[in-house]
């Protein structure tokens, strides 16, 4: 969850909402458009000393990505231009080896950044967040906690955890989402790893994340709407330790 994690704290200050200047505003209009279409997003960081041969390299390993992800929009952004000052702040762009190439997701969420001398088509597809991934982006970047339910769709525990979620979200007015992964969903496989959960093994599994992008619980079987309220409210901005977040039933 490090990762998720660190992206999310990203995607705070990072995401497609951007108030840019007049100056650049055509790429503003342009992910604008991306995220209207849903399309991916390669941003090329470059500056004026850039020259054309690391450029070229940039754009064929994204040109060998889009065999495996499909439809990918690529614009270049000169970090050195005055005019480009609200997304170098934005994306936090500071002595990092150039050409770096940026990757948004279908939903505008900032999903990942890596070198272009390092990138390779396995890295630059693991850059483009999951559907159910991106959806967690989105709710961290409006500033809410987020309940990830995971379990098979047949799973009557499971609809009834749903059911008690949004309870508890119509409760705290609006201050959290749901997240619904099903297991049966072979594109959130990654995903569901990623946050250590087998779905070979588990039945239904609720992990609680609070708007500082923390874990706060992760919850097993069936779960109180006054139980998932105390998890999503609470403000911890550090991450747990010594298993205090671990599993509860």
């Amino acid at each position: 969850m490090n990762s998720i994690k660190i992206i999310l704290a990203l995607t705070l200050c990072a995401i497609a909402q951007l108030n840019v200047n007049a100056d650049n505003r055509s790429l503003k209009l342009a992910l604008e458009k991306s995220i209207k279409n849903q399309t991916p997003v390669f941003v090329i960081v470059t500056n004026k000393s850039t020259n054309n041969k690391s450029l070229k390299q940039a754009y064929a390993v994204i040109e060998e990505a889009k065999s495996e992800i499909g439809n990918v929009n690529v614009f270049e952004l000169d970090k050195s231009s005055p005019k480009n000052a609200d997304f170098v702040q934005k994306w936090q762009l500071n002595d990092e080896s150039l050409p770096l190439i940026i990757a948004l997701s279908p939903k505008g969420n900032y999903s990942g950044r890596i070198p272009a001398h390092a990138a390779s088509t396995d890295k630059l597809v693991k850059l483009i967040p999951s559907p159910k991934l991106d959806e967690i982006y989105t709710i961290s970047t409006n500033h809410k906690a987020i309940l990830i339910v995971m379990g098979s769709r047949t799973d009557d525990v499971k609809a009834e955890v749903l059911e008690n979620c949004q309870k508890a979200i119509t409760k705290m007015k609006g201050k959290a989402d749901v997240v619904n992964i099903d297991f049966e969903d072979t594109a959130e496989h990654d995903l569901l790893l990623s946050m250590k959960v087998n779905p070979l093994r588990e039945k239904v599994i609720t992990m609680v994340i609070n708007k500082y992008g923390v874990k706060t619980k992760v919850f097993k079987g069936k779960i109180s709407v006054d139980k998932i309220m105390t998890a999503a409210l609470n403000e911890i901005e550090e991450s747990c330790s010594h298993g205090s977040c671990g599993h509860q039933h």
